[in-house]
């Protein structure tokens, strides 16, 4: 998939992140946005991008009752993007002004 495809996939994600109410069902059982959005976060390589779906993991993916739970896999991504980056990522998935440089 290309940078673009990524971006509009983003794009309809956040449309449905405005949708939420604030009431939250007691039992909801997601099997889209986390695993799309965690694919979205380990193959596209722009980081913008990359950063936009790990912040919707967070606001979309349902806390327990999905195919994966959705804190593992943004703890994942998170991982990945600051390793493959080489950048440390604040409370709010915001690069810090430095960078890190890792000799494997």
């Amino acid at each position: 998939m290309d940078i673009a495809s990524f971006r509009e996939m983003i794009s309809l994600a956040s449309g449905f992140s405005k949708l939420r109410t604030i009431r939250v069902p007691r039992f909801v059982f997601e099997l889209a946005f986390s695993s799309i959005l965690f694919s979205i976060v380990t193959e596209c390589k722009c980081l913008e991008v990359r950063l936009a779906a790990l912040r919707l993991i967070r606001i979309l993916g349902a806390e327990r009752e999905s195919w994966f739970e959705s804190h593992i896999l943004y703890a994942l991504g998170r991982q990945r993007i600051e390793m493959e980056h080489g950048v440390i990522l604040d409370d709010f998935d915001c690069p810090q002004d430095f960078v890190l440089h890792l000799d494997v």
